[in-house]
This record gives C-alpha cells, structure tokens and sequence, in this order.
C-alpha cells in the first residue's frame, strides 16, 4: 500500500481529491490500505490506479473516486 502512495503522481492526484472532496486525506489513503474486509476492493483499486497512470489510458480518460459525506445540522446551539 505505501509504495502507491509514494508516487508522485499519486500525490498529485490525492491532493486534487482532498480538495475537491474536501476530505481528510485519511479517507483517500483509506480507500487502498487492505483490511481484512477490504483487501480484494483495496487491490482493485491499486490495480485500477496503476491502469490509468500507465499507458494504457490516454488523453480523454478519467478517474472517479467516490466517498460517503454527510453533514449533521444541529437545532438550538
């Protein structure tokens, strides 16, 4: 998992997602560290990762990343 991350390219892309998402970066590094209930999806994602940044993908291809957000409004404060 932290060689990923490691990469510069990588870096570049968990900064644009942070911000975009306006996430902790936690939750993006999250997304490829393998648990024991994660470690198929945590390895696809690398795989998918590694895909695009190769050549295989060119211009025109995108990257989705998705992640849960929600926001609690509290009454009376």
């Amino acid at each position: 998992m932290a060689d990923i991350l490691q990469d510069e390219r990588i870096k570049w892309i968990r900064q644009r997602t942070v911000l975009a998402l306006d996430i902790p970066t936690e939750t993006f590094d999250d997304y490829f560290k393998e648990t024991l209930e994660r470690a198929r999806s945590a390895g696809l994602a690398r795989d998918n990762l590694k895909t695009y940044l190769s050549d295989k993908c060119a211009a025109g291809t995108t990257l989705f990343f998705s992640c849960n957000k929600w926001t609690e409004e509290i009454t009376g404060i």
